[in-house]
């Protein structure tokens, strides 16, 4: 059986910074005692992520820097909730402010997967937009917005020029509504 590891004591705040925290949590072992420090990254739990597609199957999809790779990436849109905000609603808003087109139909594909279990409780949830029209050209955030066929996207992710794995997660899971 798998021994169970419990928080101790108060967490440290080792950095901060656009709501996200880097902490150092004390945790010890139930059946041996042994106590370990380690490094959590805390922050806004929940976020949502939307496949988009348009009524020609064209996915909606926007080019941003990342700052930990360090590189423009091409991803869908997505964001994380604001206090109170039902996910459904994030996902719309997300979409809106992000690429200025609103969903026709919006479908939640899964429960909430989890970004990386071993250093964060951080959630996405993962969305299906369909039937997007466009509603505003004037973005708020700095990203670029690109339409592809959803057929040349699957060529994207099999041929690994898109690397980020929730995309490539919900991709997968949208593919029987599709």
């Amino acid at each position: 059986m798998l021994d169970k590891w419990i928080k101790e004591g108060d967490f440290k705040v080792l950095a901060e910074y656009h709501g996200k925290c880097l902490i150092l949590q004390t945790f010890r072992n139930l059946k041996t005692g042994e106590r370990k420090d380690y490094s959590l990254f805390y922050g806004r739990n929940e976020s949502a992520m939307v496949l988009a597609l348009t009524r020609d199957r064209q996915v909606i999809l926007i080019r941003e820097f990342r700052f930990g790779s360090n590189r423009i990436k091409i991803q869908l849109p997505g964001g994380n909730s604001e206090k109170g905000e039902d996910i459904l609603t994030t996902a719309a808003r997300e979409l809106f402010e992000e690429t200025g087109w609103k969903a026709g139909r919006l479908i939640q594909l899964s429960n909430p997967l989890f970004i990386d279990p071993a250093s964060s409780e951080s959630v996405i949830y993962p969305f299906l937009a369909l039937d997007c029209e466009l509603q505003n050209l004037d973005q708020i955030e700095n990203v670029e917005i690109e339409l592809i066929p959803f057929s040349h996207w699957l060529e994207m992710i099999k041929s690994g020029q898109i690397d980020e794995f929730y995309a490539i997660a919900i991709t997968y899971l949208a593919e029987s509504y599709i």
